[in-house]
């Protein structure tokens, strides 16, 4: 599909017709609340900038980074959501949101590298 849009002078953005603001992955398997919340409330804390936030009742935890970005676990529906700042459109979104998700390879927590 992007091949085709390419040889028609399109952009991979011209298939989109709607500005995308978030990318929601799957979880797959069980994840720990606790564990997520922790870790997030660590690198928080690790990161200049960042902020963590939790609602136990919705089974939410969400980090937000200096950038503007947020990396959200909603457990009950099994997801991680990452939401940028600003983006120019789909493809825009899903390079800062992989920006965003290897921001976590560079801060140790609690012995644990994220």
């Amino acid at each position: 599909m992007y091949w085709a849009v390419w040889r028609t002078g399109g952009t991979s953005d011209s298939v989109f017709h709607v500005v995308a603001d978030e990318l929601v992955i799957p979880i797959k398997g069980d994840v720990d609340f606790d564990i997520v919340a922790n870790g997030f409330e660590a690198l928080a804390g690790a990161m200049t900038g960042a902020s963590f936030d939790e609602d136990q009742d919705a089974q939410m935890a969400s980090l937000t980074l200096e950038s503007g970005a947020t990396i959200t676990v909603m457990n009950a529906e099994s997801e991680l959501i990452v939401t940028v700042a600003d983006s120019d459109g789909f493809l825009d979104l899903v390079r800062q949101s992989a920006t965003t998700l290897r921001q976590f390879d560079q801060h140790e927590v609690a012995g644990h590298l994220w």
